[in-house]
């Protein structure tokens, strides 16, 4: 897990498809966004980069809901109803979770 420090490891990036050169582009593009940084002989999360991975999961949830919210979608477009029907509907299911 990157909070506790991830470690290069070619047999495990072998096995994902990954090449060293995708991987190090990648953590360069996590770095430039200081989302991770080097710490000894390991890449820790900064502050930030936690922060971004907890809202990703949070987001995740929602993707479970993708056809619910189409649905909403589809409610507010017609116009049957009122917005306060169709924000309550949507608190609703981001509440059940």
């Amino acid at each position: 897990m990157a909070s506790v420090g991830i470690r290069y490891n070619f047999a495990l990036l072998e096995r994902s498809g990954i090449s060293r050169k995708q991987y190090y582009k990648g953590l360069r593009a996590l770095k430039n966004v200081d989302l991770v940084r080097k710490f000894g002989n390991k890449y820790l999360q900064t502050t930030l980069g936690k922060l971004v991975y907890h809202e990703i999961l949070k987001i995740e949830k929602y993707a479970y809901h993708l056809n619910e919210m189409k649905m909403i979608d589809i409610l507010k477009d017609s116009g049957q109803f009122s917005q306060h029907e169709v924000s309550a509907l949507i608190k609703k299911m981001s509440d059940s979770g």
